[in-house]
């Protein structure tokens, strides 16, 4: 019960990764906020940890939207009292735009973008100012390793990805920066 009684959001939380990721933060203690821009999703997701004895809510969230994502922190401060950790998991290739690079067009980049880096920029937008307020917080950002190995077919995902991982170790200078600015 490493996380018990802490209150954590997945940001892309029906499927996949990012299922599985609440499942485990509920095992470990926590009440899970299961995020999604498919409330049935996330619903289904609280369920399961419910049936299991876990706590949770589900949260309807477009990440490619900064609205919604502030939103979504609202929805969660005011349900369950504060946010400790943020896991953005949202995130994937736009499946009918996978081809060469000479082959694609601005709108599946601006799609795909949208989605992965600035879904990733929203939702931390969204909390990072109540983690500094509290002096406490942390927000893991999944990416992938074609953010450092590239990939065929996929560009666009992969540079999102490299991104968010140039992003993740800038934002945690600028954490360590205002850690020893106090």
């Amino acid at each position: 019960m490493q996380m018990k009684d802490k209150i954590v959001i997945v940001a892309g939380s029906a499927m996949g990764i990012g299922k599985a990721t609440v499942h485990r933060f509920a095992k470990e203690g926590a009440k899970v906020a299961a995020a999604d821009i498919s409330l049935d999703g996330a619903s289904k997701v609280i369920d399961e940890i419910r049936e299991s004895g876990h706590e949770g809510i589900a949260v309807k969230v477009d990440v490619t939207s900064l609205e919604d994502a502030e939103q979504m922190a609202a929805t969660v401060l005011e349900q369950l009292g504060r946010i400790d950790v943020l896991v953005n998991v949202a995130g994937g290739a736009i499946a009918e735009k996978i081809g060469p690079f000479a082959q694609s067009d601005k709108d599946g980049w601006d799609r795909t973008i949208a989605l992965n880096l600035y879904g990733t920029l929203n939702c931390t937008r969204a909390v990072i100012n109540h983690m500094i307020e509290r002096r406490s917080g942390k927000i893991v950002n999944i990416a992938s390793q074609a953010g450092i190995l590239g990939q065929t077919g996929t560009a666009d995902y992969a540079a999102c990805k490299g991104g968010i991982i140039a992003f993740t170790k800038s934002l945690a200078k600028d954490g360590c920066t205002l850690r020893d600015n106090r």
